[in-house]
């Protein structure tokens, strides 16, 4: 669904017309620093032409060339323009930055893990690969950091940075987690252990928004290292008990917020209300 300011316009897959969405189950969209514009679908990845309205397959291929439809969990562009995917059951593909050819190889070096959940480059450069168990940071130099079981909660859902630097994981099962660089090992941060946590956005210098399945949005003070509830007032739905699935800020400052089987919240960041004008004013 493509939001104009004004008017909804809906995409769905149409068997007559190949140039339609190839699925209507989209897990992920992304626009890269070329201005292409990326669809991860349940069936694989396309890019939307906007001049001709248009969506184009782009072929997602093993290492030996064989082609193949993937499950998109994932889309990032690293710092040095290559477009990566992560998929649920064949691991991570690679778009070439340096070539026009749309096509997406799998690379098998930097996860040993095939059911990818969430990919995330900090700000050093290095590449953090989220699964349902275990997180592996990439450096670089192609270097590989697994962190095992036992300092890694359960059902990871997704991963973040501060901008301090500092990492953060959510669970499914286990709350929020941090990680300490000096014990170079997730840590839990306190009051978040009952947290459904589904999202994690960072709003500001600040603050983390905190999508929860079920709780609605929760907000981490990361100078105070608190979590309480939003300060947001949503008047079209009891936001206590929304299942928050995706977070994003605006170029103007308004959130929002992508609430499963509720749709779409807006929160403006800036609230023009009405204002009694009469007698009583004089």
């Amino acid at each position: 669904n493509r939001y104009d300011g004004a008017k909804f316009t809906i995409f769905r897959y149409d068997e007559d017309s190949p140039t339609s969405l190839m699925s209507n189950y989209v897990r992920q969209t992304f626009e890269d620093s070329r201005d292409r514009f990326f669809i991860g679908t349940l069936n694989g990845v396309q890019f939307y032409d906007k001049k001709r309205g248009t969506f184009h397959t782009i072929p997602i291929r093993f290492e030996s060339g064989e082609s193949l439809n993937a499950q998109i969990s994932s889309i990032i562009e690293r710092n040095n323009g290559e477009i990566l995917i992560g998929s649920a059951g064949h691991g991570i593909f690679r778009l070439n930055a340096h070539t026009d050819s749309l096509v997406f190889i799998q690379d098998t070096s930097l996860s040993n893990n095939f059911f990818i959940n969430h990919l995330y480059e900090d700000k050093l450069g290095q590449l953090w690969i989220t699964t349902a168990s275990d997180i592996t940071m990439v450096t670089p130099a192609g270097v590989s950091k697994q962190y095992l079981t036992e300092s890694v909660p359960e059902g990871l859902s997704c991963i973040c940075e501060d901008a301090l630097g500092n990492i953060y994981a959510g669970s499914l099962h286990e709350g929020m987690f941090v990680l300490d660089k000096k014990q170079d090992k997730f840590i839990s941060i306190p009051h978040s252990k009952d947290l459904v946590i589904k999202s994690l956005y960072v709003a500001n210098q600040e603050e983390i928004y905190i999508g929860t399945d079920g709780g609605g949005m929760k907000v981490y003070n990361i100078l105070q290292k608190e979590i309480s509830d939003n300060r947001m007032n949503v008047t079209a739905l009891d936001f206590s008990k929304a299942k928050v699935h995706s977070i994003l800020k605006d170029n103007q400052g308004n959130t929002w917020i992508g609430c499963f089987q509720k749709g779409v919240v807006i929160i403006p960041a800036i609230t023009n209300g009405f204002h009694y004008i009469g007698h009583h004013s004089i």
